[in-house]
């Protein structure tokens, strides 16, 4: 990109006064020089240090900043210096560096440099430092645009401190301002970035996660860069010179906590402290602006004239025309809609790859019958369109991706396509890459926040877990029986989700393998016997399992669970404390009934109580109900969670409620021999 235009780029100066105040802020700083480390740096103080802690990061150190290079544009100069305390040989791994480089194009390559690493032992004590060598570095080619640089430090032992650092130089063209992480797996003392930027760009800042800054500064400061425009077979290379008050802003994170993935946790990615960075508006002078971050009006519009998106819509598809008479003949309206999101789903395989973009032409993924995500909702949205459906792209994000902006165009924080489909008053989302999801569902994982509509209309869709309703049931009769003993009548009505994960995990098992499969469920004195499916291949409605179980009882007294292999048997919530919130999948109906014969020559002698607890009002309720008689019993469980989403000042709460159903569950009728 040639910058002659920001030679008459008019600048703009932010107060001094943020100046002088960072300075005093950087004042408190500890001065992390390469190779000073200290005998006190062995044995460091710090509230996040524990027992458990095998690794402790002493200093985080990162920096991003700009130079003019020799391709007319500018380079992204990345600094990382990191020093790392390994406690005991659980944690040796971090003595192994791995870092990620562009290779693709030799112009836009990364450049790594400036490399320094060394091992210090304590010693007698005194500090004895074994520094790398270099020809240990290893390069690997990890797919035709990126390559690994690895290298291990030496004289690894248990209480050493590693340390290391590195320079990054990445074109602007290929890349942009790195998000840095101020936690890791390892408790971390000092994480800090600092970002310097030219006066004509305007970046986002979005800091994000619970930990709060120890210092969150920024300034502006005068800078010089200088970049030569090589040229080419018509101009000569010429030198420009720009000068102006840079923002630059330093982050730092004190005595940051390790980071685990707890259970629950919808998206990690959201809740570990780090800061982002998004390029919104690039000003080449007062009267040329260049806004990188667009409204959504103006975003889908963009995206709807991409080759790779809205184009493959707008594309001539008359080839397909043949074949979807024969696949909807016989057929209209929403059962025409079925027979093309069926065909589609059954007869395109999805390689995995999540991405709004497509890889292909419709035509070659149609030919090839398989493509990435993009390349199969767009060819479900093209073979609707040709039949005269209203569909139109919806953009998401996925679990574990992060939930996006709900204001922000930030195409960045999307990776996934799906059709929304429209058939009078009623609309239809549409996901044919899963080969067990229904007409009108979608996977569990696109349940994350909100989608995007890609319309002239660019409208918010909501996709909140709250909106999911998992409803199961369980009923069993079990009578007295001549010859077997006690012989049970098994129904499971399983949830919708749990139907697709049960189809998943069966898929490979042939019928006469599950009733194997099934028995591994169960204590070894229940038989069970006569196991039927029904809706095993009827996606758009629940799965059913049918069941006979087949039990005696001989001892003089009897302990029996009522909830048989049905009863939470350990809290999810099993970590005292929780600083990030509790993300259910889904809210939660779920029924047990059991209708039970005294067993014959028995009676019963204690029977659990009838209970109902609350979950903070009406966010949950379990319920225990028992009856009971000299010839049968009833036991009616109930479980009801009305939210998904638990804030960690919930949690205690949460975790009793489920604690007094495990307790609860686990209690056991007694049954006594008749003399």
């Amino acid at each position: 990109m040639n910058l002659k235009p920001f030679c008459i780029l008019s600048l703009i100066f932010l107060p001094f006064i943020a100046f002088a105040q960072a300075k005093n802020k950087n004042s408190s700083r500890p001065d992390y020089q390469f190779g000073d480390i200290k005998p006190t740096d062995f044995h460091p103080k710090s509230p996040v240090i524990d027992s458990s802690s095998d690794a402790v990061v002493l200093a985080d150190v990162g920096s991003t900043d700009f130079e003019g290079n020799n391709n007319g544009y500018f380079n992204l100069v990345f600094k990382i210096h990191e020093r790392i305390l390994i406690r005991n040989r659980n944690a040796y791994d971090a003595a192994t560096i791995q870092i990620h480089l562009y290779s693709g194009r030799t112009q836009y390559e990364d450049k790594f440099n400036d490399l320094e690493a060394a091992t210090y032992n304590l010693e007698n004590g005194q500090v004895v430092q074994t520094k790398l060598d270099k020809t240990a570095l290893f390069k690997e080619k990890i797919n035709k645009d990126y390559q690994e640089l690895k290298f291990t430090l030496p004289n690894i032992k248990e209480g050493c401190i590693v340390e290391y650092q590195y320079t990054i130089k990445s074109p602007f063209d290929n890349n942009d301002i790195r998000t840095w992480y101020f936690q890791s797996k390892y408790p971390v003392l000092w994480s800090e970035y600092k970002v310097t930027i030219p006066p004509f760009y305007t970046y986002v800042t979005i800091p994000e996660g619970y930990l709060h800054f120890a210092f969150d500064s920024t300034w502006s400061s005068f800078h010089e860069y200088r970049i030569l425009d090589p040229g080419d077979e018509t101009t000569s290379s010429n030198v420009y010179a720009f000068s102006g008050n840079a923002r630059s802003g330093w982050w730092v994170v004190k005595d940051a906590p390790p980071f685990k993935d707890e259970k629950y946790m919808r998206n990690a990615d959201d809740y570990i402290s780090k800061i982002v960075f998004q390029l919104h508006s690039v000003k080449y002078n007062d009267n040329d602006i260049k806004l990188v971050v667009k409204d959504w009006f103006t975003t889908a519009s963009d995206l709807m004239k991409r080759e790779n998106f809205g184009q493959a819509l707008s594309n001539s598809n008359g080839w397909m025309e043949s074949d979807l008479k024969t696949i909807t003949a016989g057929t209209q309206g929403l059962e025409k809609a079925k027979k093309i999101y069926e065909y589609v789903r059954d007869h395109f395989d999805c390689d995995g790859e999540q991405t709004k973009y497509t890889s292909n032409s419709l035509k070659k993924v149609y030919q090839n019958r398989k493509g990435n995500v993009a390349d199969i909702n767009f060819m479900l949205m093209a073979m609707l369109a040709n039949q005269g459906f209203d569909v139109h792209p919806v953009i998401l994000s996925t679990e574990g991706n992060g939930i996006p902006s709900e204001v922000s165009a930030f195409l960045y924080q999307y990776d996934y396509v799906i059709c929304q489909l429209k058939i009078g008053s009623e609309t239809y989302l549409l996901d044919a890459t899963d080969k067990r999801i229904g007409f009108g569902r979608l996977p569990l994982k696109c349940y994350n926040g909100n989608g995007r509509l890609i319309d002239q209309m660019p409208l918010l869709l909501p996709l909140s877990r709250d909106s999911l309703s998992e409803e199961k049931s369980t009923l069993i009769f079990i009578a007295n029986d001549e010859k077997e003993g006690l012989v049970g009548n098994v129904t499971k009505n399983f949830g919708y989700f749990e139907s697709s994960e049960f189809r998943e995990k069966h898929k490979e098992i042939k019928s006469s393998e599950l009733t194997k499969e099934i028995a591994k469920e169960y204590s070894s004195d229940f038989r069970i016997s006569n196991v039927s499916i029904d809706s095993a291949f009827n996606y758009e409605m629940p799965v059913t399992v049918h069941e006979e179980i087949h039990f005696k009882f001989d001892d003089d007294i009897v302990y029996f669970n009522p909830m048989l292999n049905h009863s939470l048997k350990l809290n999810p919530f099993a970590v005292a404390n929780r600083i990030y919130p509790v993300n259910m999948p889904y809210k939660i109906f779920d029924v047990y009934l059991l209708n039970m014969e005294v067993p014959k020559g028995y009676k019963i002698d204690e029977l659990p109580k009838s209970a109902r607890v609350k979950l903070n009002e009406n966010e949950g309720m379990f319920e225990y109900m028992v009856a009971g008689n000299e010839k049968t019993l009833q036991i009616r469980v109930k479980l009801l969670i009305n939210k998904t989403d638990f804030q960690p000042e919930d949690y205690q709460t949460l975790r009793d409620f489920y604690s007094y159903i495990v307790k609860k569950e686990a209690e056991q009728i007694v049954f006594k021999k008749i003399n």
